[in-house]
């Protein structure tokens, strides 16, 4: 098989959340659809009893007699009828005009759906195919995307620019990402108004979820009525949305810690935010700002599927764990102990690796190394060796990246591993043409160097 086939799993792994946002965006507008086409044509509806009243009251007028014998005739009552009928025209107006927006976000929808499908569906099948850098560039692009929608606002700005320069509005949720920083403002700004409505919005997929947002914003809610000392307002606020029963339906089922934090909660009715008692000062902290925000954020991206980290970190950490060394990134000094007082069932011992950072390697000489101490260290079967020289990989026994030989000092006793091409290139530049390590300075003679076998 050949090294640059793509395997379409592993290449489209990063990209598989993708397509969640407008299919959940459709799932939503079809449930809104049908859920206002019920309220307002159903056959519960207002709408349905009016005509049906209207129906009933022409088919009475028509079989009876004793209408035209009235002083007016049955005006009244047909004039009854056609108010009826002019306010159930200007209902089917309205509807009609609703269902043509719901229609338009629907269909606005589908063609994202559809640009994303054909998107993924057009990976080439080899890294060497002629429309494979297109694709890369806008695979690139939308991970660039994705990391400055979830930075402050200038980087969203450039987000929008971006995407609308690489032609890929269609692969950016910037709608999305809009809401969520929109609700996480008032939650900074100490306001649960914008929250709520997205909880409203949302509630039958969290109750799926079984997530306890809703309950921690209910009770954050009262916690700030008890900082004001609003305790009417408070009281009144738990009757209304943390009785029992209410509980129990916020926490998904799991409502005995919830009733017990509610519980200890109540008593804030009589302790006030300057109180020394500890269990009551952690209710009053302005630290569970932080951690709604953080709750928020994390169930808010759990639902829309989106990961937790920027896709480009993704990416660029799955090409950083194949590089990653204790060089790069030394081992912390507990882990090297721990590790070296490991029995024989678990991870043999690990020891501190000798060497220096190389500015060949990315790790050791970019900022990629901020992301290093995220992903797990490479593991290689046989070691992988770089000249220093010539910059390329030696494989031993000779190759493209040339022998590999060292020299040892006859004063140290130690040794520092090259290529045999890349010393002879460095002699051939020396003055005298002597062999020099280029490290230490020390002179050596060709019979000097020793050969070195990879393990």
């Amino acid at each position: 098989m050949s090294s640059s086939k793509l395997s379409p799993n592993e290449v489209l792994l990063l990209d598989q959340a993708t397509l969640k946002a407008p299919v959940d965006n459709l799932r939503r507008l079809q449930k809104v659809t049908q859920k206002f086409y019920e309220h307002n044509l159903g056959p519960t509806s207002t709408f349905q009893r009016d005509l049906d009243d209207v129906l009933r009251k022409s088919a009475v007028a028509s079989s009876s007699t004793s209408s035209a014998d009235t002083p007016d005739g049955g005006a009244a009552q047909r004039a009854e009828m056609l108010k009826t009928v002019e306010g159930m025209l200007t209902k089917m107006r309205n509807t009609k005009r609703k269902l043509a927006e719901l229609s338009a976000q629907s269909a606005a929808a589908t063609q994202v759906a559809s640009a994303r499908l054909d998107h993924l569906a057009a990976l080439p099948d080899s890294s060497d195919a002629a429309g494979y850098p297109a694709w890369a560039r806008k695979r690139l692009s939308h991970q660039l995307s994705d990391y400055f929608l979830r930075s402050t606002p200038p980087l969203k700005r450039s987000a929008a620019v971006l995407a609308r320069e690489e032609g890929i509005e269609e692969l950016v949720d910037v709608e999305l990402w809009e809401e969520l920083a929109k609700a996480e403002k008032g939650l900074r700004e100490g306001r649960l108004e914008e929250v709520l409505s997205w909880v409203g919005e949302n509630r039958t997929t969290l109750k799926k979820m079984k997530s306890t947002l809703e309950f921690t914003i209910h009770l954050q809610a009262y916690i700030e009525l008890c900082r004001a000392r609003s305790l009417d307002a408070a009281i009144a606020y738990v009757k209304k949305n943390l009785s029992p029963v209410t509980v129990s339906e916020l926490s998904a089922g799991g409502g005995a810690s919830q009733m017990e934090e509610l519980s200890r909660a109540m008593a804030l009715l009589a302790y006030a935010p300057d109180t020394t008692c500890q269990i009551y000062q952690e209710l009053y902290s302005p630290a569970r700002w932080d951690n709604l925000l953080a709750h928020f954020r994390s169930t808010f991206l759990s639902l829309h599927s989106l990961p937790p980290v920027p896709l480009l970190h993704m990416s660029l950490q799955a090409g950083i764990a194949s590089l990653k060394t204790p060089i790069c990134c030394p081992l912390p000094s507990s882990a090297l102990s721990t590790s070296n007082k490991s029995n024989g069932n678990s991870a043999p011992p690990v020891h501190p690796m000798e060497g220096s950072p190389s500015a060949e390697c990315p790790i050791c000489s970019s900022p990629l190394g901020q992301l290093a101490p995220e992903v797990p260290y490479s593991h290689h079967v046989n070691s992988t060796i770089v000249c220093s020289i010539s910059g390329k990989v030696v494989e031993g026994d000779g190759g493209e990246g040339g022998q590999l030989v060292a020299l040892l000092s006859k004063m140290t006793g130690e040794g520092r591993v090259y290529s045999k091409e890349g010393l002879a290139l460095r002699a051939s530049q020396h003055p005298e043409g002597k062999l020099v390590d280029p490290h230490t300075g020390e002179v050596f003679q060709w019979e000097d160097m020793k050969k070195v076998f990879i393990s």
